[in-house]
């Protein structure tokens, strides 16, 4: 198989390449700053909420009512979608982690599932 690419193509690939490597935010440097946070102990659909970059976390903290039957699941929605999420979490016991993700700058929202917890916080963060 020969793959043909004219100069201009290639040089439209280059500064395409080039635009998304300048604007992508470098991994792991900057502080983290919380900008949305929920909160819950149930179920819960968040309401929207932008995100400014591409790299982004979510930072979550549950608490069990009983640590033998604990559930917690995120799915992170673009803004108008239901099927298709850019991130998703599942935790079963009390405690706090971090997942990363790589989606945006966007609207998005987060489907919550819970079950068997007294209370559950999610902290949307960006790098400043």
């Amino acid at each position: 198989m020969t793959v043909t690419t004219s100069v201009a193509e290639y040089v439209t690939i280059v500064q395409t390449v080039t635009a998304r490597s300048t604007s992508a935010q470098t991994l792991g440097q900057g502080e983290w700053k919380t900008i949305k946070t929920f909160t819950g102990s149930d179920y819960r659909d968040t309401e929207d909420f932008n995100v400014p970059t591409n790299y982004w976390r979510i930072v979550y903290t549950t608490v069990a009512k009983n640590e033998q039957y604990a559930g917690f699941s995120v799915f992170i929605f673009p803004s108008g979608e239901t099927k298709s999420y850019v991130a998703m979490v599942n935790f079963d016991k009390s405690g706090t982690d971090t997942t990363y993700v790589r989606a945006g700058p966007g609207d998005f929202w987060i489907k919550v599932g819970a079950a068997n917890l007294k209370s559950w916080t999610i902290e949307i963060q960006t790098q400043q």
